[in-house]
C-alpha cells in the first residue's frame, strides 16, 4: 500500500481551486501534476486512488487545513482497516485451501 503524501493531496487541492479546473480528478490531477514533475507515476496513481475512495470527506474539509488533514488521516485509517479485513480474508482462504487439500490427500 503506498502512503500518499498530504502534503501534495492538500497542493492538489490548492491548484484545482487556483486554476478553477471542472474538477479534481482529471482536469486539477493533470494541471498539478505539470506544475510538480517530481511526483512519481505511483504516487499520483496513488493519490488518484485516495481521492477516488476518500474524494467527498476531503472536499468536505478543505480548504480548512486541520480539517483537511484530519480527513486524510481518518482516510487512511479506513483503508488500513479494509487492508487488514482483506488480508484476513486471504488467510482464512488459504487455511481452507490447504486443509481441503490435506482431506484429500489423505482420502488417497
Amino acid at each position: 500500500m503506498y502512503v500518499v503524501n498530504p502534503n501534495h493531496l492538500y497542493a492538489l487541492y490548492q491548484c484545482t481551486e487556483k486554476n478553477d479546473a471542472p474538477d479534481l480528478a482529471t482536469v486539477g490531477m493533470a494541471m498539478f501534476l505539470q506544475e510538480h514533475p517530481e511526483i512519481s507515476k505511483e504516487e499520483s496513481g496513488a493519490m488518484r486512488l485516495f481521492t477516488g475512495a476518500h474524494g467527498k470527506a476531503l472536499a468536505k474539509a478543505y480548504p480548512d487545513e486541520k480539517r483537511f488533514y484530519l480527513a486524510y488521516a481518518m482516510g487512511l485509517v479506513e483503508d488500513m482497516e479494509h487492508a487488514i479485513q482483506q488480508e484476513e480474508v486471504e488467510q482464512e482462504e488459504a487455511e481452507k485451501a490447504a486443509e481441503e487439500a490435506q482431506d484429500q490427500g489423505s482420502q488417497q
